[in-house]
């Protein structure tokens, strides 16, 4: 699975955990809906900023992980 692939499902799965519409989330996150959709399908190619925009739509902070082969992962 691509990274595109893991923030689409990751999204989509927050999304359904708050109850949100594809609408409703990108409205409060500022984002076209045909965009979200695009995210969620792992076809969008969301820059950083758009990324805190959805977690700060749902509450939450973006933390961005970087996770080497059998090795400790480094947060930024």
């Amino acid at each position: 699975m691509s990274s595109f692939e893991e923030i689409g499902v990751n999204a989509k799965r927050l999304r359904g955990r708050f109850c949100l519409t594809q609408e409703r989330l990108a409205l409060e996150a500022g984002i076209s809906q045909s965009y979200l959709r695009a995210i969620e399908h792992g076809n969008g190619n969301p820059t950083v900023r758009e990324l805190e925009k959805i977690a700060g739509a749902i509450g939450g902070k973006l933390k961005i992980s970087i996770e080497f082969s059998g090795q400790e992962s480094i947060i930024l």
